[in-house]
């Protein structure tokens, strides 16, 4: 990262390519918690890898109202471990990015279907150029 095909900011939580499979439950679902002016955006994903459907993916992407430039991920399962994912972000396709991780093995804890609490939680913070991690 930066990647020059995004122009603006960008948040990769699992980029990779993910599909969501037709006659399955997966989705990408949002939603907000709280009461302004604590109000979280959130996005979850429930897909699958490209051409490997039996390979699932489930994360949520957390964005704060209280915190701008504060962004949580958090991982649930990841059939493959992060093994071909860029997972980081970026204010612009030429401007400052945080990267976690490229292709890298055991990136990120496979967990399970039956995973509910977060095997990993990284909390990037675009303000001070940080990211913190925390496993599970």
């Amino acid at each position: 990262l930066p990647a020059s095909q995004f122009p603006g900011p960008t948040a990769f939580g699992y980029w990779d390519d993910l599909m969501i499979y037709s006659g399955t439950s997966q989705s990408v679902y949002y939603g907000t918690t709280g009461t302004a002016p604590n109000r979280n955006l959130v996005f979850e994903f429930y897909e699958s890898h490209y051409g490997q459907s039996t390979q699932y993916y489930h994360f949520q992407i957390v964005f704060y109202e209280n915190l701008p430039g504060v962004v949580d991920y958090l991982y649930f399962q990841a059939s493959d471990g992060g093994v071909s994912a860029t997972i980081g972000v970026q204010s612009s396709s030429a401007g400052s990015s945080i990267t976690y991780t490229v292709n890298q093995a055991n990136a990120v804890p496979v967990g399970t279907s039956a995973t509910t609490s977060p095997t990993l939680i990284l909390s990037f913070d675009t303000n001070t150029s940080t990211m913190t991690q925390t496993v599970g």
